[in-house]
């Protein structure tokens, strides 16, 4: 799957040409994801069958049928696809995407390709690593399980079991925000706003990173 974001995404050869180009004679099925921008005419372009261009499909029926995320770094996109266990290949350098995308390379959450325009031999590359390297394979997966709803029960000090609270969904984006960008802000700032309905209630999201390291 690839998808540009939902600002900077007027000029599909960034990411989203390349993207298909690398992948459009393999035996992988490719999802794009537009937003609205240019989607007719990617279509017409990349008439492939196994090409998939839409304007928007919803992430919680995507994501568990993709094996790798190709994104522009945003934090919404990467949030989802670490709650679902898939790796990410990150192209991005502006908007404070070079950081996030740092950080997932760091943490073996996937490939930070370290380019605002990749060429497709170097999304090919990144996306067979990505597939065949265990490194990557075992470890996204792990994340996403500690990410898992906080209301299961663990012992107490008294040997006998308590139930865990959940974090409200915005104190779960906001703490992963902090944690991928390391930005000092409140939960009532855009970001959080916009991930309020992306993450569900009694995501272990603030352990995304630290569960990694």
């Amino acid at each position: 799957m690839v998808f540009q974001g939902t600002v900077d995404n007027t000029d599909p050869n960034k990411l989203i040409v390349p993207t298909i180009e690398a992948l459009r004679d393999s035996e992988y099925v490719v999802v794009a994801t537009t937003a609205g921008a240019q989607t007719a005419e990617l279509r017409a372009r990349f008439p492939e069958r196994n090409v998939v261009i839409a304007d928007f499909i919803n992430y919680d029926d995507l994501f568990p049928h993709v094996d790798v995320f190709v994104t522009s770094g945003g934090f919404g996109s990467n949030l989802a696809a670490f709650l679902h266990g898939v790796p990410v290949v990150g192209a991005g350098k502006r908007e404070g995407k070079n950081d996030i995308n740092a950080r997932i390379g760091h943490n073996n959450l996937g490939i930070d390709l370290r380019s605002e325009r990749p060429k497709p031999a170097a999304i090919r590359k990144a996306v067979r690593r990505l597939l065949d390297d265990p490194a990557y394979t075992r470890k996204v997966p792990t994340s996403a399980r500690n990410c898992s709803p906080t209301t299961r029960s663990r012992p107490s000090r008294t040997g006998s079991s308590r139930r865990m609270r959940p974090h409200a969904p915005e104190r779960v984006v906001h703490l992963c925000w902090l944690l991928l960008c390391g930005r000092k802000g409140l939960p009532g700032d855009p970001p959080v706003v916009r991930l309020r309905d992306q993450v569900r209630a009694g995501a272990r999201a603030s352990r995304i990173l630290d569960a990694a390291g």
